[in-house]
């Protein structure tokens, strides 16, 4: 599902899997890679609970082992949206027990979008 919002300089479309930028036009001219299969197919992904790559995938909290992907599970995740308004927009994923197999807290995260003028604020 794909979300946009806009003022009179800037419309941001964002989509619901990952809570990922899809476009970011200024005054009508995309500002914002629009991806490519064949060098790298995203535009923008949030990176939740990791940046990077964990050493051998795994991570040991309170003497248990998870495992970690590159860059966490947020990308590959369907936020909710829970606020909309003419200039912002705010999704959510919290934790469930699926999170909790491979990050064992539990959370709310949100990602807000808010248009101010000719500036795009996450």
């Amino acid at each position: 599902m794909l979300t946009t919002i806009q003022n009179n300089r800037l419309s941001v479309t964002v989509r619901a899997l990952g809570a990922e930028l899809q476009s970011v036009k200024l005054d009508g001219t995309e500002r914002l890679w629009q991806g490519d299969a064949s060098v790298w197919e995203d535009r923008s992904p949030v990176l939740f609970p990791f940046v990077g790559c964990i050493k051998n995938g795994i991570y040991t909290y309170q003497g248990k082992e998870y495992p970690a992907t590159s860059h966490g599970f947020a990308a590959a995740t369907v936020f909710s949206l829970v606020d909309q308004t003419e200039t912002s927009l705010t999704y959510r994923i919290v934790s469930t027990e699926e999170t909790k197999r491979i990050y064992p807290f539990d959370f709310i995260f949100d990602v807000t979008y808010s248009l101010d003028e000719n500036k795009l604020t996450q």
